[in-house]
């Protein structure tokens, strides 16, 4: 009987090393990761979001293309090094050493609101200079330093972007292609297409540098200081901000409507004569259909709504007031038919049934202004769990600088903000947020916008981009 006993025990023994010997997962680990951006500019830096369970376990970040996206393990950040698609991973290890991930895609895309092969002014947000040639020479080793701000061929720079995400930048007063090369901290003219030439450029998204630049070369940042001089910084400083802002002056749009009871033609004529003195090529439209307005919208400049608005959404209506078709912030919106601004959607799962067309990446790069004065044009259009608004959706797709409404306003004091606007354009020392201010203050007051205490009864105006930018 003791030798049974003994047997028995012996093999239970056996059986708890045994199961001890097996894979035990703890049921409650998990690790997810998430990121709000999901398409990074060149050069751009971003920390997503990694939750792990239990809380403070460790976790590791690790890309599929280094060459596209690379991690940094120490801040737990990804940066888009050149344009592709990369998956990054989140990785951590359970008390049993299991190894458990999840990833997201990640896309790299070239500079937001630049044009390839076209002419800019690159003006110093901080001083206000432009980036210039020192002296008047084609000739390798001529400093970059700031000028006052003029059209001349030495402060203008081709942006040639390169099949990597990287841009060089071409003087155009050079007839032999020199372009800015960097020489130690130093920016000169050389005549060159080495790596020295090839900077990353972003566009800031939000914040109070919103729509402005960052140029990198070697994760340090071109910056001018106070007396003009140009060099590399390895930390942001005031001076590291620049505005593009395109040579050519291109199309002026200004599509209004007038039918019995409904008129916004008012500042028609004064849109016309002040663009075309500003060297624009200036067209007015009255009751012209989405789909016109949504074709030429990628070769605007200058783009101005008049007329019916709410969340999310534009209207064009035809001389008896009846809505024909609309311009929409995004294909999420189900709402008729129209015309999309700007799709969030990454995979085809994600997509409605809606078959509407939508804008390529950077479509509106070439728009440097567009106003959208209807009700509510720049509010919030929520839709599932997700919110869509049609000014971020234009400054998305490239626009430089938006203006929308906050709430419904009245047509008389958006005609108003209209002349206003018009008005302070005319002087050639008003940059666009001087336009927005004379635009307010024209348009006077009026009790219902009291309802934010914010506005004190004034012009209720969203603007999205750099109102830094002159346009004149």
């Amino acid at each position: 009987m003791k030798k049974l006993g003994s047997i028995l025990l012996t093999f239970a023994v056996l059986l708890t090393l045994c199961a001890g010997a097996l894979p035990v997962y703890a049921e409650d680990a998990s690790i997810s990761i998430t990121s709000a951006k999901t398409v990074l500019m060149v050069g751009q830096s971003y920390a997503p979001t990694v939750t792990v369970s239990p809380s403070g376990t460790s976790f590791t970040l690790s890309s599929s293309n280094s060459s596209v996206v690379s991690v940094d393990n120490t801040y737990k950040t990804m940066t888009g090094l050149q344009k592709g698609t990369a998956v990054i991973t989140a990785s951590c290890t359970d008390s049993s050493g299991n190894v458990l991930t999840d990833s997201i895609t990640v896309k790299v895309r070239a500079p937001t609101g630049l044009m390839n092969d076209t002419d800019y002014y690159i003006m110093n947000c901080n001083t206000e200079l432009l980036l210039s040639l020192e002296t008047a020479s084609d000739a390798n080793n001529v400093n970059i330093s700031g000028r006052e701000r003029s059209d001349s061929p030495l402060s203008q720079w081709t942006v040639l972007s390169q099949s990597n995400g990287t841009t060089r930048l071409q003087s155009v007063y050079s007839s032999t292609g020199r372009v800015i090369f960097m020489s130690g901290t130093n920016a000169i003219l050389y005549n060159s297409t080495s790596a020295y030439t090839k900077f990353d450029l972003h566009r800031i998204e939000s914040g109070t540098y919103q729509g402005k630049y960052l140029i990198r070369f070697n994760n340090k940042y071109l910056t001018m200081d106070s007396t003009g001089d140009v060099y590399l910084s390895s930390s942001l400083v005031a001076g590291s901000y620049w505005c593009f802002m395109a040579v050519e002056k291109g199309y002026a749009d200004i599509y209004s409507h007038q039918y019995t009871g409904y008129d916004t033609t008012t500042n028609n004529s004064d849109f016309y004569f002040t663009f075309q003195e500003l060297g624009y090529s200036a067209y007015m439209s009255v009751n012209e259909t989405a789909e016109y307005a949504y074709e030429y919208l990628p070769d605007d400049h200058i783009f101005v709504f008049r007329g019916h608005g709410e969340a999310g959404r534009i209207a064009f209506r035809d001389s008896n007031g009846t809505t024909t078709d609309r311009i929409f912030a995004n294909t999420a919106i189900v709402f008729g038919t129209g015309y999309s601004i700007c799709s969030r959607y990454e995979n085809a799962d994600d997509q409605s049934a809606d078959t509407r067309v939508f804008l390529a990446d950077n479509a509106l790069a070439n728009l440097r202004c567009a106003l959208l004065l209807g009700c509510k044009t720049g509010v919030d259009y929520s839709y599932g769990a997700k919110t869509y608004n049609l000014v971020n959706a234009y400054f998305e797709k490239g626009a430089h600088f938006v203006v929308g409404t906050s709430m419904s306003v009245d047509s008389d004091n958006s005609d108003d903000f209209l002349k206003g606007f018009l008005d302070a354009l005319s002087d050639s020392s008003n940059k666009l947020s001087d336009c927005v201010q004379a635009g307010i203050i024209n348009a006077g007051t009026n009790t219902k916008y009291e309802t934010d205490s914010n506005l004190d009864g004034r012009y209720p105006v969203v603007t999205v981009g750099d109102s830094n930018q002159y346009i004149d």
